[in-house]
């Protein structure tokens, strides 16, 4: 009675090793990640370690960790409750229009960033009609003031939240 063996995978041999596209990798994370961030840490640095401690005993550097730190808390709550809610009524409900909901979740994937920022000022400032009527009738400043951050934040953010939390609900 004969032994039968499977036969030997079959592996292409690799042209260099694989080590062209390593050292193209490495360099690109050298330069874009790597490079900028060892600078920056240099540059702040230069002053010695009571350059920083100076830094961050101005009253405008506490109001801009205040209004960032605020700012991120605002965002991660209305993230979490208009994207878990718009997420499942994409996953658990059929309606005309759905796939156009689709395309407006998906929109700011489209849209470079800094475009997103020139749409929110040519739409919201003070010097136009929308941003101009708000200001006037409400009170409300939208740009450069912390709801034009939340706007832009939620602008971006959003998509993410929303087709993160859709797989899990469709799996429930």
């Amino acid at each position: 009675m004969a032994i039968t063996q499977p036969a030997p995978r079959f592996r292409p041999a690799r042209a260099g090793g694989g080590w062209g596209v390593r050292a193209a990798a490495l360099t690109y994370l050298t330069l874009l990640l790597i490079l900028p961030l060892a600078i920056i840490f240099q540059e702040g640095l230069r002053g010695g370690l009571g350059s920083i401690a100076r830094v961050f005993t101005q009253p405008v550097a506490w109001r801009a960790l205040t209004l960032s730190l605020w700012t991120a808390a605002a965002m991660a709550v209305i993230n979490a409750v208009m994207g878990t809610l718009t997420a499942y009524v994409l996953v658990r409900f059929s309606f005309p229009g759905k796939s156009l909901l689709n395309a407006i979740v998906d929109l700011p994937f489209a849209i470079p960033t800094l475009v997103t920022g020139v749409m929110l000022v040519v739409l919201y400032g003070p010097q136009r009609a929308l941003g101009a009527w708000l200001d006037q009738n409400l009170g409300l400043k939208i740009i450069f003031a912390p709801p034009g951050i939340i706007l832009a934040l939620l602008f971006i953010t959003f998509p993410f939240v929303v087709r993160t939390v859709q797989p899990v609900l469709q799996a429930l």
